[in-house]
């Protein structure tokens, strides 16, 4: 499936071209001068859970931010969301996390925090970010923040003041009633929507929550210390070096299925007596919080049962990156028996993929996308004899276990951390460029242009653009109406965008908001755009793909 990205652009070199094909060096000056500012001059905030708060979504901001920072952007700062409860022991300053990609004392500045049943800290924060950051990202769960279906955000993105990315975590094939406006309200005026997943997208944008054009794929990203870790010397330091290794890492509770996995041993150990589970992790805080370790307890008193001491092994703890890395390298199977079939990702399979792991899971959405060309295999029933068909179809194959190891590492290695970060940031840019006005540079000599021939007169906002707002979004104009109601379908054309860069300049005079449409068309333009030629696509559906291959015609001349 291919994989919309949003019109960015060289713009340095696609100033040279169109200067090259207008002669005019001024216009390629032009250009660059609407670039509102490279990698090297970003700030960027990320929204979120964070360390020292245990919890995946915390860990994953985190690597996001030292990704951020590694690919150059210039500031990255934190907008912690903390438990209410839990507020006094966060402060506005520094935080020191964990260590992250070999590098000690990693510390980013909280702007602000935000108590998530405490409605003024969200507008607080939002007030205080805006001031300091040119774009936010917003890391989005819904057990995360404050009131219904998670709606105290919408407080915070009110009250924001420069661009925001969401992305979203858990999306699923139906949301309820509640999440779905919340979402729908929360995506409305954000400069991009990120999932994980192809599939995620499609169910986005089935239920209208964001139009396709406006979310992009990103893969889930994996530290650099989970890719060639010694195999030997991890399973010689984990003592298992003659067993055949089954691992299961994460915070434990109830959702991961586990009592599935001890269950399936019962029936491997007859025909692989050398099988050895490895469970490592702490207990979910939240189910800690709420029943303490009587979950692990009742795993615990399971193996005790069902007389499979020697086979389980509990690692019990939050677990370093660098001993994620070293079970992993030493693992032969790894397990994902989760119960939610809607999971949509999944970090600890997302490390399993990138240390090369084969797996075996059930099949939950993420599971199903990452697993398809031959990494793994699903379970279809969760039956602890069908887990354990799956898992000695391995023990047995080497041929099967090889294969599946080599799809499993290709499939990671476009889940570094370095490239996700770098592909972030760059769209980071993008929209932060696309969100500044473009303007003639102070001294550009309008005097002897051109009478602006066939440019509308617009005598006053309300009167001659009320319709044309409701044709123009953040990526044109939308071609045709069925009388006042735009008809999507009809998708973009470069003649259109092009004719609304003037008539968005001058109507800019009277409404300011009009800054956003013209830096919108003149971005389309670009993308529509043939690098290296005079050749420019024309026609664009209103799903973001281009309908025709770049050419030569009238469009190229009225987009000059």
């Amino acid at each position: 499936m291919t994989v919309l990205e949003s019109p960015g652009f060289d713009l340095d070199a696609h100033g040279k071209v169109f200067a090259d094909m207008t002669g005019s060096q001024e216009r390629s000056a032009l250009l660059r001068q609407h670039r509102a500012g490279s990698i090297g001059q970003l700030r960027v905030a990320v929204l979120s859970t964070f360390p020292p708060r245990q919890c995946g979504l915390a860990t994953f901001a985190f690597d996001l931010a030292v990704s951020l920072r590694a690919s150059g952007v210039a500031e990255v700062q934190v907008v912690a969301v903390t438990r209410t409860i839990d507020s006094s022991a966060m402060h506005h300053g520094m935080s020191t996390p964990r260590d992250v990609d070999g590098v000690d004392g990693v510390d980013f500045p909280i702007v602000a925090t935000i108590s998530d049943q405490d409605v003024s800290s969200y507008g607080d924060a939002a007030r205080r970010v805006s001031q300091v950051t040119d774009l936010v990202i917003v890391e989005h769960e819904f057990g995360i923040f404050g009131g219904d279906d998670g709606s105290l955000l919408l407080e915070f993105l009110q009250a924001l003041d420069v661009p925001y990315v969401m992305t979203l975590h858990t999306v699923l094939p139906e949301f309820t009633p509640g999440q779905l406006e919340v979402l729908r309200l929360a995506c409305a005026d954000a400069s991009a929507v990120t999932v994980f997943t192809a599939t995620a997208r499609k169910l986005l944008v089935a239920q209208d929550v964001a139009a396709a054009n406006r979310i992009h794929v990103v893969a889930h990203g994996a530290p650099a210390e989970l890719y060639g870790v010694d195999r030997g010397a991890a399973r010689d330091a984990l003592g298992v070096d003659d067993r055949f290794v089954l691992s299961s890492f994460g915070l434990v509770s109830p959702g991961k299925g586990l009592e599935l996995a001890i269950e399936s041993l019962t029936h491997l150990v007859a025909t692989r007596p050398d099988a050895v589970l490895i469970i490592a992790g702490r207990t979910h805080p939240e189910v800690l919080r709420r029943d303490g370790e009587s979950y692990r307890q009742s795993l615990v008193a399971l193996v005790d049962a069902l007389g499979l001491d020697e086979h389980v092994q509990f690692l019990d703890g939050f677990l370093s990156i660098e001993s994620i890395g070293e079970l992993l390298a030493a693992t032969d199977v790894f397990l994902t028996p989760y119960v939610n079939e809607d999971q949509i990702v999944s970090g600890a399979l997302t490390f399993a993929l990138a240390a090369g792991c084969a797996v075996v899971s059930t099949p939950y959405l993420y599971a199903v996308d990452q697993l398809s060309s031959g990494a793994g295999l699903l379970v279809n029933e969760r039956h602890p004899a069908m887990l354990a068909k799956a898992i000695a179809q391995f023990a047995s194959d080497d041929a099967l276990s090889e294969n599946a190891r080599r799809r499993s590492a290709a499939i990671g290695a476009s889940m570094r951390w370095s490239a996700v970060g770098e592909r972030i940031a760059q769209l980071c840019a993008t929209l932060v460029h696309r969100n500044q006005p473009f303007r003639l540079p102070n001294g550009y000599d309008t005097a002897n242009r051109p009478a602006d021939h066939g440019v509308l007169a617009l005598p006053g906002p309300s009167r001659a653009t009320a319709h044309l707002r409701r044709m123009v979004d953040r990526t044109g104009i939308i071609q045709h109406a069925t009388g006042t109601v735009a008809l999507r379908s009809s998708g973009y054309c470069v003649d259109d965008v092009a004719r609304l860069v003037p008539v968005a300049t001058r109507a800019s005079c009277l409404d300011p908001s009009w800054d956003v449409a013209r830096s919108d068309a003149l971005a389309f333009l670009l993308h529509a755009h043939q690098q290296g030629s005079a050749l420019m696509s024309n026609f664009m559906g209103w799903d973001g793909n281009w309908l025709d291959a770049p050419h030569f015609g009238d469009h190229v001349g009225r987009a000059l």
